[in-house]
């Protein structure tokens, strides 16, 4: 495999857990945008939380993947 295809294998999955994470930290701690100063959580902010913490998720799902994807390219280029 080529450096670009290594470094999708390897890096990509982390990324997206990478921006859900923050996405999650940034919804949590620094969203008074739409909440307010002194407002509770509202529908923006659970819904908010809810697509990071979905992306935070699809992103180890990825990293788990294409971890078995280089695992079976690699035992195929091995033969």
């Amino acid at each position: 495999m080529n450096f670009m295809e290594e470094l999708i294998f390897e890096w990509i999955g982390k990324v997206i857990g990478l921006i859900g994470f923050g996405g999650i930290i940034f919804t949590v701690l620094f969203d008074k945008v739409a909440r307010g100063l002194w407002q509770g959580w509202g529908w923006i902010q659970w819904s908010g939380f809810l697509v990071f913490f979905l992306v935070f998720l699809a992103g180890f799902y990825i990293d788990t993947l294409l971890g078995k994807a280089k695992k079976l390219i690699d035992e195929g280029l091995e033969r």
